[in-house]
């Protein structure tokens, strides 16, 4: 069960998402007319813009953040994955947040891979896990739970509802809704594979239909590829509460939304190249 209750953001957190909200409406009023390329996966990559976060006390985990590392995807994954985003900033009107478009993402992501027979579009049928790897790829131990097979369509049944429900009443602000349904879609991992990269569509998705417009214009995808260590921190600090009745959801929002904020920056600079 998801437990979501009042969430007030911090100082700075405000002001990131003022922020971000008047680049929004500057964008609607002065380039929503004008044409600009699509950003590619990992085009516009400054590592200027990566995150940095606090070391935390704990040495086992700060060894996991130093050598997590990421598994190379195939071209054909990769080329899927660049389609889906392209058809996300052309279609989004169209495309609802439901489960049934969640596994057709995950389908279309594994179409015609070595993959596709085995979990393309389907929720896991045994635990998965965020695993914890040394320097020398040697498996040390799991360090995120993740929601078991047997909860899995439940719980995302429950994060669609939820997440619709506040989006249409604006309860929380959009960015903190979006925000929580990506936290939650990772803590569940209700993919064999692909988890992160379907999310990561799903939130541009999400924020392309709540009128954040300028999304494709740079790559969040390289945002987030520049602050894995950030993001798997926030990951882990977060993930000590989420199933409790009282989760903790600052260190993720926190990371997520000055995800945006560099994403809206990287944005601004391309913006004086045109």
């Amino acid at each position: 069960m998801l437990h979501i209750k009042d969430i007030i953001p911090s100082p700075e957190m405000l002001r990131q998402i003022n922020d971000i909200d008047a680049f929004k409406f500057k964008w609607q009023q002065q380039y929503a007319n004008k044409e600009f390329p699509y950003a590619g996966i990992w085009d516009y990559v400054q590592p200027k813009f990566a995150v940095i976060t606090p070391q935390t006390d704990n040495a086992f985990m700060e060894n996991f953040f130093t050598h997590v590392f990421s598994r190379m995807k195939n071209f054909k994954e990769l080329n899927n994955y660049t389609n889906l985003l392209f058809d996300i900033y052309k279609n989004y009107p169209q495309i609802e947040l439901s489960e049934a478009s969640i596994k057709h993402m995950h389908q279309r992501l594994f179409a015609a891979t070595e993959m596709k027979t085995v979990i393309s579009g389907q929720y896991k049928t045994k635990h998965n896990h965020i695993t914890v790897y040394d320097k020398n790829r040697r498996k040390v131990t799991n360090s995120f739970e993740a929601a078991s097979p047997e909860e899995t369509p439940h719980l995302m049944a429950e994060l669609v509802t939820w997440t619709n429900a506040n989006l249409a009443s604006c309860v929380l602000h959009p960015l903190i809704t979006i925000g929580i349904f990506a936290y939650y879609f990772l803590a569940i991992h209700p993919f064999l594979e692909g988890n992160g990269r379907v999310v990561r569509a799903l939130v541009i998705l999400l924020l392309l239909k709540a009128r954040y417009t300028y999304m494709p214009y740079a790559s969040f995808e390289s945002i987030i590829k520049l602050s894995m260590s950030s993001y798997y921190r926030a990951l882990w600090l977060t993930d000590q509460t989420i199933w409790s009745k009282n989760p903790n959801f600052a260190p993720w929002l926190s990371f997520f939304i000055s995800a945006l904020e560099k994403h809206k920056l990287l944005l601004e600079e391309k913006v004086l190249e045109f």
